[in-house]
């Protein structure tokens, strides 16, 4: 966390790592009543084939959710543009 934490500050965000509950959505729904956030970064682990889709989908639920856009960051993976949002919401 640590060294993903510092590459994301190194590209000039500001970051706030947090380690919350099992489920995404309930960590992600502590830590909003906490404080408010302009934006999520969710960084994950490498994902199978099979579980590619469930993850590809979690950006979009939260975003539905939570109404907050959403950048979706794999460990490892290089070639993704950490400024590229993933998922908006729509405009009202």
């Amino acid at each position: 966390m640590k060294e993903a934490s510092a590459n994301l500050e190194g590209m000039g965000l500001d970051v706030k790592p947090v380690l919350g509950d099992f489920s995404t959505l309930e960590a992600i729904e502590d830590e909003l009543r906490r404080r408010p956030y302009d934006e999520i970064v969710i960084s994950t682990h490498p994902v199978s084939r099979l579980t590619r889709r469930l993850k590809r989908d979690l950006p979009a639920r939260v975003v539905r959710t939570f109404g907050i856009p959403v950048h979706h960051i794999e460990a490892g993976n290089d070639r993704q543009d950490p400024g590229a949002g993933i998922g908006r919401p729509e405009a009202a």
